[in-house]
């Protein structure tokens, strides 16, 4: 898959989002990669990549 870098989505995280307090759950990133910031109840936030390994979905956790 080709991701152009010049596109832009509005709907996507940006910097003040993400140190905004979110609710809990999935917020994607909107590049079509596959990133996504995933939100506790406790209010902790980590960066997940999906990604396809031998055919299955595997979420892959990046950084908090």
């Amino acid at each position: 898959m080709q991701v152009n870098p010049t596109r832009r989505n509005s709907n996507g995280l940006n910097a003040l989002k993400v140190r905004s307090p979110l609710e809990p759950g999935k917020y994607h990133d909107g590049g079509g990669l596959g990133l996504f910031l995933l939100v506790k109840s406790n209010g902790s936030k980590f960066w997940v990549q999906r990604i396809m390994v031998q055919g299955r979905r595997r979420e892959l956790g990046l950084a908090s």
